[in-house]
């Protein structure tokens, strides 16, 4: 009986282990090659992400979302950051270095002329369509230090047709980034200083969500969750994805490893996350990640912070 016992715990062993190990999906699959920023695209056919293979040879790709042949859309030199697919997935918009700081380009998402939609000022970078594809909001660079990171911004947007521009946020925002519209483009999140905001499109009706924000916020498509990963400043580096629940403002752990994973981005059904982890232990070298939606609560961000020791 004993011996029956332990081949049954046995078993259940290898069946949960491998459930978990199914959940997890490597769709780039190379030691050698650096993908960040992924985005899926609002029909789940794609990936966009940016390509490292150099310092100076940044490039925007799309994937298969199973994983495939990539598809290079960029070819130029400058550095490329954040791409996110408009809502017919027909064009990707990103962040591009331009001689003196980073603007927002568009390039079709089939591949074609690239297109510089702002210009001007300390920078303006991490876009977001809005979902009848004539506007993109951003974070407008308001300070700058020493280093050339992104301290401060406000909250802008774009018609792009027009190229008129206006002011959804002004006062300036520390951390104040990663924008998303939201699908019935009523609302604009953005995350300030762990905290996390709605505000209309015009500006006129800001809320405060409940809960706490890392790094790297993505909106889930039906507007009830918001991933993000929180940075640690343990050696070796490890950085995990978490879900927060806007109806009740709890906070759940999805990824739990040692591995770096950052930059979440959502299925258009709500059911995956794709990300970028260092699963190779390399300094430097990521992959791509797609996961179902498995995660674990945790009670308060005091919780999360003495994990990580923020």
């Amino acid at each position: 009986m004993r011996e029956m016992d332990l081949r049954i715990c046995l078993i259940v062993a290898l069946l949960i282990c491998s459930v978990v190990m199914a959940a997890t999906v490597n769709i780039t699959n190379t030691q050698y090659e650096e993908e960040e920023y992924p985005s899926w695209s609002p029909n789940g056919s794609r990936i966009a992400f940016v390509g490292i293979f150099t310092v100076e040879d940044h490039q925007i790709y799309t994937i298969p979302a199973n994983g495939g042949p990539v598809t290079q859309l960029t070819f130029d030199s400058c550095r490329k950051e954040n791409p996110v697919w408009s809502y017919d997935s027909s064009k990707i918009a990103f962040t591009g270095e331009t001689s003196d700081n980073y603007q927002i380009f568009v390039v079709p998402a089939m591949g074609g002329p690239i297109t510089q939609i702002t210009s001007g000022g300390l920078g303006n970078a991490n876009p977001t369509w809005s979902p009848d594809g004539r506007y993109i909001a951003f974070c407008h660079v308001d300070y700058r230090d020493p280093w050339g990171a992104y301290i401060k911004g406000s909250l802008w947007k774009i018609e792009i047709a027009t190229g008129e521009v206006s002011c959804i946020v002004s006062e300036s925002l520390y951390d104040g980034y990663d924008p998303d519209w939201s699908s019935d483009q009523k609302w604009i999140f953005y995350k300030c200083n762990n905290g996390g905001f709605m505000i209309t499109a015009e500006g006129f009706e800001k809320r405060q969500l409940p809960g706490t924000f890392g790094y790297s916020t993505d909106l889930s498509p039906d507007g009830s969750k918001v991933a993000y990963y929180v940075y640690s400043s343990q050696e070796p580096l490890r950085n995990d994805i978490f879900i927060n629940d806007l109806t009740t403002g709890k906070s759940y752990l999805m990824t739990n490893d040692e591995y770096s994973d950052i930059n979440p981005s959502w299925s258009p059904d709500g059911k995956k996350i794709v990300y970028q982890s260092s699963h190779y232990g390399q300094y430097g070298s990521s992959d791509l990640f797609v996961r179902d939606l498995l995660f674990t609560e945790i009670k308060s961000w005091g919780q999360i912070k003495a994990m990580y020791k923020e």
